[in-house]
């Protein structure tokens, strides 16, 4: 039997620096933003 996962919805990452995770996230992992504010953003 095997339990696969077809997508995640949301996940939520506290971070202590946005700007420097936002880059990691778009620079090396390829993330797009979608909606971003002063203390959040979605990728």
């Amino acid at each position: 039997m095997t339990n696969l996962i077809s997508h995640i919805a949301t996940l939520e990452i506290p971070v202590t620096n946005l700007e420097e995770s936002l880059r990691f996230y778009i620079d090396i992992l390829g993330a797009e933003v979608h909606f971003q504010k002063k203390m959040q953003c979605l990728l």
